[in-house]
């Protein structure tokens, strides 16, 4: 048996980010990040600026747009991303 569809305010929110997504997957979708190992707290470069630049275009308040420094913000913002997706 099929499960209930989702709330009436739940299905217009999971409506409006499939739209999203599907107009972000028009345009070529997120650019991959320039990244080759681990990168923390008071990382600097293209990496960082990037993994910014990916989570705020997610809605996560990820600090300075332009700043390369890995800061405390951005350490939220990626917790908070890993968090909502169930990763470490």
């Amino acid at each position: 048996p099929l499960d209930p569809p989702p709330p009436l305010g739940e299905r217009q929110a999971l409506e409006a980010a499939r739209e999203r997504y599907r107009a972000l997957a028009e345009r070529g979708g997120f650019p991959a990040l320039p990244f080759d190992g681990q990168i923390g707290e008071g990382a600097r470069g293209a990496a960082v600026t990037a993994l910014r630049a990916r989570l705020a275009a997610e809605g996560y308040e990820a600090g300075l747009s332009d700043s390369a420094v890995f800061d405390a913000e951005l350490a939220e913002a990626l917790g908070q991303f890993q968090e909502r997706h169930g990763l470490e």
